[in-house]
């Protein structure tokens, strides 16, 4: 995960380009780099997600031990 990254801009960006593509107004150029780069941030995400849910579940077994 590159450093820096923000999950909230993440999502931020990501409903810009739904807006975009529920529009219909995106050429068929446009709309590939839009579900292109959906695709990376969706990727980034679960990355992110799954990052911060292994943190957790490790500090709430420490606090059982």
């Amino acid at each position: 995960m590159k450093k820096g990254f923000s999950y909230t801009k993440a999502i931020e960006e990501l409903e810009q380009i739904m807006t975009k593509i529920e529009e219909g107004n995106a050429s068929i150029d446009e709309l590939h780099d839009l579900v292109d780069r959906a695709a990376k941030l969706i990727s980034q995400c679960k990355t992110e997600l799954k990052g911060t849910t292994q943190k957790i579940e490790k500090t709430l077994d420490d606090l059982q031990e």
